[in-house]
């Protein structure tokens, strides 16, 4: 079986770095863009947000080196999950994230930086 997705889009603000049970996790949106022509001749656009998870090292590089409006490269699996509602039993809430296991920054460098980051995950969890 496979569970792969890639993305190509750019970072919707710096990542947030926290930690879980020793173990550093990091939260970023992606927001990946298509725009096309209707049978009218009139040009459409549609943008959609991803939610990014990375974990462990990955988490502390992409921290380090991924900043808002950076154009990313995305290579992970998409991971679901439901929880029902405190006030009302009978509304469930559900998310979808994609948990990262590589990320390219194709943006292109200024002047003087160093050359777009690549990181891979060694293991990523649930």
């Amino acid at each position: 079986m496979l569970n792969q997705v890639m993305l190509i889009g750019n970072a919707g603000a710096t990542p947030q770095l926290r930690r879980t049970n020793d173990q550093a996790v990091a939260t970023l949106q992606l927001a990946t863009h298509r725009s096309w022509k209707d049978r009218e001749g009139q040009r459409k656009e549609d943008t959609q947000w991803h939610s990014l998870v990375f974990w462990g090292p990955l988490a502390e590089s992409a921290a380090k080196v991924l900043d808002k409006g950076q154009l990313l490269l995305i290579d992970g699996r998409l991971k679901h999950s439901s929880w029902p509602d405190r006030d009302d039993p009978e509304k469930t809430h559900y998310r979808t994230e994609v948990v990262v296991n590589r990320f390219r920054i194709l943006s292109p460098k200024a002047p003087g930086s160093a050359p777009p980051a690549t990181a891979e995950a060694a293991q990523s969890p649930s």
